[in-house]
């Protein structure tokens, strides 16, 4: 185990005479035994990052540092990480033992101590059964056991997973996500996953970096990024379904109170009280409010809005309705037994203390 510590990482790649910037001035540290998510959309930089901890990728700037020393020029094999790819990356000609123990055998270990090493990590993944077997007789969810099983047996610092879950069906993901939960709790190794699944981050990880465009929007615990997110991006991205946003302008009615119009519709509820002093009148502000904070009531109360009903689906479990606002679909989700038509009158209640507003500019959290 190791503590990783990023500090100011960039990536430049030139793609057809374009400079693309990959990674922009990224900082983060990953604590000792600490099990850290890089979490954001295709594209976003998040591999490349792993890439770069692993020795894939050359640096173009900044330091990557691994249990206090910066390994920036050392080669792949001198990190001691172990990385897990995708697509598993198996030796179809042998065996599973053999697989797992090659790095093992290229270390010039005993063979003894390397049957002991196999069986042990064979042991906590529970695929002591498989080891005589070829990678074209196993399913993915078993191709991915021992491609984990193969990273981590040579007892990394750094253990790396590069979407290890993404080729697998709805049923195994879920299944193989409890059991990298608890490989972690056993190994305590410092571990990095990359995902694009936010529900997968928030599963598994003690802190999630979300990364958009190479650069780092928030860093926190799945409870920090989900109820105080940093932006309108991180609002958005965290939570399913996914966190309601539409534009609202201030305005006060004659009684001096402070009211949201929601922009090109007739829908109007009052500012909450956290909010009532630093919003200005006249100007535009990203309104967000995520599909369980909102509530079906019988009257009007402060914050709720009276519509109508455009999609009802019961899912056994909850119910979610939604309702058109212009283009959009206004969503909340409740457990309560209820039942809509389209176009039912309905009158919904914003939690006060749920409620976020960003900057309709930068999309920074006021």
């Amino acid at each position: 185990m190791a503590e990783l510590v990023i500090r100011n990482l960039n990536k430049t790649y030139t793609k057809q005479k374009e400079s693309i910037h990959a990674v922009k001035s990224l900082n983060l540290t990953a604590k000792d035994g600490e099990f850290i998510a890089f979490l954001g959309p295709s594209g976003c930089g998040k591999s490349t990052t792993l890439r770069m901890i692993a020795g894939l990728e050359t640096i173009t700037s900044g330091e990557i540092e691994i249990g206090g020393t910066v390994v920036n020029r050392l080669h792949p094999s001198k990190r001691n990480v172990g990385l897990a790819f995708e697509n598993y990356a198996l030796y179809p000609p042998l065996t599973v033992y053999e697989n797992i123990a090659f790095n093992l055998r290229a270390r010039n270990m005993p063979e003894p101590e390397i049957k002991r090493e196999v069986d042990k990590i064979a042991e906590l993944l529970q695929i002591t059964p498989l080891l005589q077997m070829k990678p074209s007789a196993l399913s993915g969810g078993q191709k991915q056991r021992v491609n984990i099983a193969r990273a981590i047996v040579r007892k990394p610092a750094v253990l790396l997973l590069d979407e290890p879950l993404s080729h697998l069906d709805g049923k195994m993901r879920q299944s193989m996500r409890t059991e990298l939960k608890r490989l972690h709790t056993e190994i305590r190794s410092t571990s990095i996953i990359v995902t694009h699944d936010q529900s997968e981050a928030m599963a598994l990880a003690d802190r999630i970096a979300i990364i958009n465009e190479g650069v780092l929007q928030q860093y926190g615990t799945p409870l920090e990024v989900y109820n105080h997110p940093a932006n309108e991006f991180v609002a958005g991205f965290i939570g399913e379904p996914p966190m309601n946003l539409f534009t609202v302008t201030a305005f006060t009615e004659k009684t001096g109170r402070k009211m949201f119009r929601i922009d090109g519709s007739p829908i109007e509820f009052a500012v909450p009280d956290a909010y009532r002093d630093r919003v200005i009148d006249g100007k535009p502000y990203r309104f967000g409010i995520r599909p369980g904070d909102i509530h079906i009531v019988a009257g009007s109360e402060p914050h709720t809005l009276r519509t109508r009903v455009t999609i009802f689906e019961n899912l056994g479990e909850e119910c979610r309705i939604h309702i058109r606002i212009n283009d959009a679909l206004l969503s909340l989700v409740t457990g309560e037994n209820v039942f809509f038509q389209p176009g039912d009158p309905i009158c919904l209640l914003f939690r006060e203390d749920r409620i976020h507003l960003f900057d309709s500019q930068n999309g920074n959290r006021i």
